[in-house]
């Protein structure tokens, strides 16, 4: 229903502004003809009007830019001109930018504090980008890339046996690669693959833990275009977290790492992964506050000066309890957190919270992503 109406509205949005620019040139050519009328003071030929001339190329692309992705795809039957528009790499990547976040459901959910897998049919998501979905099957090491907008899919080469982490490494159309971790009897491992270039995965060199007892390895895209490797390690008594990045063209870890150490956190078990406006960060939840540490410049491994602490009387205040609430990420000092099947929006500055979505009747989850006209060279149908 919510799509059939947004469909709607487009198509009356695409009349409106239709109409508004062809009166708006009636109205000038209206103007101008009267002009000429008044130099040729009485003239017995009477007026012809100017046969109808088609809208320019610009306002055309600017138009369909505004439209949502699943009417594009319709209207790419309307004419040749329209559907060059529609399939240029430029056009698409600026109505990405524009595309709002559309909410989408399933049936299926396994949620619990500090972790949220969302599973479609036997895959399961292990992270989006601009519309894009990455995908690996719940069975095996198979994963996919889909676009649930165009219902379409990019079969992607089986990576290492234990695979069990997926991430984009995203820097533009044309520039994907796909790193993935994988644990080998003791030891874990790292793979790299790119779009529409490989046909199998490479194998990249992982940082050493120096003999420390590893207690967690993971990967992470925040931001998007950077894939980090981090390590939580036992050195004697003392817990460390340390951060390595990965260079998008060398394809290979940063030899010196960003490190956390253990007394920056009360407890260490409650520590999760956010994004801080565009920033990876390390939260911990207590029953009082969200205390937060945000790698600033991962670059030049610089750390928040000081412990950013966000009291959770909020939470309290709205009934809203702490078991089973996911906090997603911070983005122009709103708060994102999922409880109850709803994602909320706190804003840190008025102190209010809006709920953004909620799951109808029925469904058990929610995530959000852009809608996108994107194709992969390889994509086929969805069966």
């Amino acid at each position: 229903m919510e799509s059939g109406k947004a469909e709607i509205e487009a198509g009356k949005s695409f009349k409106d502004t239709c109409s508004t620019i062809l009166k708006k040139r009636s109205i000038e050519e209206s103007s101008f003809l009267g002009h000429q009328e008044k130099k040729k003071k009485k003239t017995s030929v009477p007026a012809i009007d100017p046969e109808p001339k088609a809208l320019p190329k610009d306002v055309i692309i600017e138009i369909l830019g505004r439209l949502p992705a699943k009417c594009l795809l319709r209207f790419k039957c309307v004419c040749k001109e329209w559907c060059s528009i529609i399939q240029d790499q430029v056009f698409i990547e600026t109505h990405l930018n524009k595309a709002p976040f559309i909410t989408h459901y399933t049936d299926k959910d396994e949620t619990s504090l500090g972790t949220y897998r969302i599973v479609v049919g036997n895959f399961e998501t292990m992270g989006t980008v601009n519309g894009l979905s990455l995908e690996k099957s719940c069975d095996s090491e198979e994963c996919r890339i889909r676009n649930p907008t165009t219902r379409q899919i990019l079969d992607l080469p089986h990576p290492h046996k234990g695979t069990f982490c997926v991430v984009f490494c995203y820097k533009s159309l044309g520039q994907c690669k796909l790193v993935s971790l994988y644990k080998d009897e003791t030891c874990y491992g790292c793979q790299v693959l790119t779009i529409e270039k490989d046909d199998q995965w490479r194998e990249l060199e992982v940082p050493s833990s120096q003999g420390n007892k590893v207690l967690q390895v993971s990967l992470i895209n925040i931001p998007k275009e950077v894939v980090h490797y981090t390590m939580v390690i036992m050195d004697g008594t003392e817990i460390y977290v340390k951060i390595y990045t990965l260079d998008f063209e060398n394809e290979c870890f940063s030899t010196t790492n960003s490190t956390l150490t253990q007394g920056s956190f009360t407890r260490s078990s409650k520590v999760s992964i956010i994004g801080w406006d565009g920033c990876l960060s390390y939260a911990e939840v207590t029953e009082e506050a969200l205390n937060v540490w945000v790698l600033e410049d991962y670059k030049k491994k610089r750390w928040s000066k000081r412990k950013i602490v966000l009291p959770l009387t909020f939470l309290k205040e709205n009934h809203i309890k702490l078991k089973n609430l996911i906090f997603y990420d911070v983005t122009s000092d709103e708060l994102s957190f999922l409880w109850n099947k709803s994602m909320f929006a706190y804003n840190m500055k008025t102190g209010t919270i809006t709920c953004r979505s909620s799951a109808p009747e029925g469904k058990q989850i929610l995530y959000e992503f852009r809608e996108t006209l994107v194709t992969l060279k390889g994509m086929r149908p969805e069966k």
